[in-house]
C-alpha cells in the first residue's frame, strides 16, 4: 500500500526561498529609484511653492512691500524674505526652509528673485534647477517675465 504524504521536501523550500531572495534582491534598485525620484519631485514642489507664495505676498501688498526668495546653496536652504533686497530685508519675516543635501539647487539669474509689490512681476526671469546628486535626475522650474512659475515637463 502506498501511503500519500503531504507536505513539501526540504529542496521544495529552499528553491522556493532562492526565487524570493532574488526577487526582492532585484526589486530594491527599482524602489530606491523610485523614491529618488519622487523626493526629487517633492523639493521641486516645496521650491516653487515658496516662490508662488513670494508671489502671492507681493500681489496683496502684505507689509506694504515687495517679496522675494534667497538661494542659499551652502546651507542647502532657500529663505522667503520681505523686501526688494536679501541683504536689506527685514529678518523678522524671513522663512527659512531646508531642501537637504541631497540636492543641488541652481539658478542662471543669481541667488535672489522678488517679486513687485501689487503686480507679481518677477524682477528677473529664469530657472531653477534641482537636481538629485545621488542620480542624473533634474526637475526645472521656470519664471517667466508675464509672472508665470511652473515646473517643466
Amino acid at each position: 500500500m502506498l501511503h500519500n504524504k503531504k507536505g513539501f521536501t526540504l529542496i521544495e523550500l529552499l528553491v522556493v526561498l532562492a526565487i524570493l531572495t532574488a526577487m526582492a534582491g532585484l526589486s530594491i534598485p527599482f524602489f530606491q529609484s523610485f523614491q529618488t525620484s519622487s523626493d526629487l519631485y517633492t523639493n521641486t514642489n516645496s521650491i516653487m511653492q515658496t516662490l508662488r507664495r513670494a508671489q502671492q505676498l507681493a500681489i496683496i501688498g502684505k507689509h506694504a512691500d515687495d517679496w522675494g526668495v534667497y538661494f542659499d546653496s551652502t546651507n542647502d536652504q532657500l529663505t522667503l524674505f520681505k523686501g526688494n533686497s536679501y541683504s536689506a530685508r527685514d529678518i523678522e519675516y524671513d522663512i527659512q526652509t531646508e531642501y537637504g543635501s541631497a540636492f543641488s539647487v541652481t539658478t542662471d539669474f543669481g541667488n535672489e528673485i522678488y517679486f513687485t509689490i501689487y503686480s507679481g512681476v518677477p524682477s528677473i526671469q529664469g530657472t531653477v534647477t534641482v537636481t538629485s546628486v545621488n542620480t542624473v535626475k533634474t526637475e526645472t522650474i521656470s519664471i517667466t517675465s508675464n509672472s508665470i512659475i511652473e515646473i517643466d515637463e
